[in-house]
């Protein structure tokens, strides 16, 4: 969902505003924070630049306090946007526990892009870890589902689809626990068949890769 005019929200950005301050309103979500009734995750995308075809943002994270808005802690992310369309952001669900006392909470960004024979759109994550009243990235920017094509714009063509999942290794380094990502891979071929009709073939391929903890990310 999209901005909410919610008064919270306008209660953050007041605090974060300045005289430049630009917000893409379109963009802002919130969410409850997990197993909390005081508190709010925000994000509040800040222009930073703009050209035809491409703007940049400051998107801030913020934790907010429900009763009174202020801010509990904060950071950001500076991010780009091309012919590859950044479209959306959403907040998960889930804490993910890192460590045995950290959690992070997760922030995905829709990229779609604007090529109709080649078609491509990803959705990445990133995971900011909450420790008092600090938030840090651990995570950025992780593809987590990815689709890409080339076609005729009539049938055929080959496209592919990923989509990744996380689990927790019981393994650590440097106390973070270690991300086991696995990532489902379907091809699939189009192509016009003997009774002249659009048919389809496909596959289905599973990879794992994992996530260390190293030099303060997951690389």
């Amino acid at each position: 969902m999209g901005y909410s005019q919610s008064d919270l929200a306008l209660k953050v950005m007041d605090q974060l505003k300045t005289d430049s301050t630009n917000w893409y309103e379109d963009l802002i979500v919130e969410k409850a924070f997990p197993n909390s009734k005081n508190a709010t995750i925000l994000v509040l995308p800040e222009f930073t630049d703009s050209a035809e075809m491409y703007f940049s943002l400051n998107t801030w994270i913020v934790i907010a306090d429900n009763s009174t808005g202020a801010i509990k802690s904060k950071t950001y992310q500076h991010m780009e946007s091309d012919a590859i369309v950044l479209t959306e952001f959403s907040i998960d669900s889930v804490m993910y526990q890192l460590t045995k006392d950290k959690q992070a909470i997760g922030v995905r960004t829709k990229y779609r892009g604007s090529s109709h024979a080649n078609p491509y759109d990803y959705e990445s994550l990133s995971l900011y870890v909450i420790d008092d009243s600090k938030i840090t990235i651990v995570l950025e920017d992780f593809d987590m589902e990815e689709f890409w094509g080339e076609w005729d714009t009539n049938c055929a063509g080959e496209f592919t689809t990923q989509s990744k999942t996380f689990s927790l290794s019981k393994k650590s380094k440097n106390s973070y626990f270690t991300i086991l990502v696995k990532n489902e891979i379907q091809k699939e071929k189009n192509f016009i068949n003997k009774a002249g009709e659009c048919d389809s073939k496909s596959k289905l391929l599973t990879k794992n890769t994992k996530l260390i903890y190293q030099d303060r990310k997951y690389k």
